[in-house]
């Protein structure tokens, strides 16, 4: 709150006036020393300093608080270039978007792209909209050219179709709508840790973390793993509560089992300062959990983790954001059979 006081001040000088003394006798006068001529004294020109020329520092983007619905990932087409995958709009409008959309042809090498007035295109969205990609090397902005639908083997799948020249890339990368996100941020993960920060057998609180936490259905899997501490991936992040630490777990069945081919032993922990592990979630139908990202993508000083969920007939991209301190899974992109 700015405050603007007013004060006036009055300053009086007030001087007793002091007794006067009379001299007993006095002095004769000595004659005046003759005057020495004073040369006069010439004050310096003021100096003049050139204000600063500086342009003012731009202002910078600062993120925005962004529930998970506003996470998107894209991925690099080697036909349209980027494109966000979008798995989980309202599932009746998306039949209805798919079959209306059946039988267009836009021409040879021209998408498929959706009326400007489809119901499927989510309010407020429209071609030329800007979207920010967090690639690993930093924030792209790229220009909707448009949208489109598609039926999966288990999802149907709308698709943000983003000009610009083709990349090279092959990875998925974090795509956001608009261009409020910092030119700071990176899709990137810190360096491993080792794993000794787990205790003094790293392999046996994983799994003892994990099979305290599963299903019954679940618990053969983990306890039938072939773990070593190579299978383990520590890594620091800013999470709440007193986590310090996620941990992937990512293990082959034992080669005599004869699930050993399909199947593999994967979840996602987290560790506590006192040290404790903390299971979040395992891998869907006995696929592997492999970390993408950890970074904070709103600016509320937690960071979201990033990873891919894949299996021997599919693939998906998931966000763990925090909510009320508690961690929250959600799938963001991607399909399987």
């Amino acid at each position: 709150m700015r405050r603007l006081a007013a004060l006036s001040w009055l300053l009086v000088a007030c001087t007793p006036a002091s007794p006067r003394v009379e001299p007993e006798a006095m002095p004769a006068e000595s004659p005046a020393p003759a005057a020495m001529p004073v040369a006069p004294v010439i004050a310096p020109a003021p100096t003049v300093v050139a204000a600063p020329t500086t342009a003012p520092a731009p202002t910078p983007v600062v993120a925005s608080r962004r529930p998970a619905a506003e996470l998107h990932i894209a991925y690099p087409r080697a036909d349209l270039g980027w494109t966000v995958d979008i798995i989980d709009l309202d599932a009746a409008i998306m039949e209805a978007a798919i079959a209306a959309a059946d039988g267009i042809d836009d021409g040879d090498d021209a998408p498929d792209l959706l009326a400007a007035d489809s119901p499927a295109i989510p309010r407020g969205w429209k071609a030329g909209d800007t979207w920010s990609l967090v690639t690993r090397d930093g924030v792209l902005r790229r220009s909707v050219r448009g949208f489109m639908v598609s039926g999966g083997a288990s999802e149907s799948h709308f698709e943000v179709v983003l000009g610009g020249a083709k990349t090279p890339a092959t990875l998925p990368v974090l795509a956001i709508r608009g261009r409020d996100v910092p030119e700071t941020l990176r899709f990137t993960k810190p360096p491993k840790r080792d794993a000794a920060l787990l205790g003094d057998d790293p392999v046996a609180a994983v799994r003892a973390a994990i099979v305290a936490a599963v299903d019954a259905e679940g618990r053969p899997l983990f306890e039938r793993a072939a773990i070593g501490t190579r299978h383990l991936a520590v890594y620091d992040g800013r999470f709440p509560d007193g986590r310090t630490q996620v941990v992937v777990l990512d293990a082959p069945l034992r080669r005599t089992d004869p699930e050993a081919e399909l199947s593999r032993a994967s979840a996602l922990l987290m560790r506590r300062d006192d040290g404790t592990l903390e299971f979040v979630t395992r891998a869907g139908v006995d696929g592997t959990i492999a970390l993408r990202a950890i970074l904070d993508v709103d600016g509320d000083g937690l960071e979201e983790v990033f990873y891919e969920d894949a299996y021997y007939e599919g693939s998906y991209e998931a966000v763990l954001q925090w909510r009320d301190g508690e961690p929250k899974t959600r799938l963001l992109a991607g399909d399987g059979a």
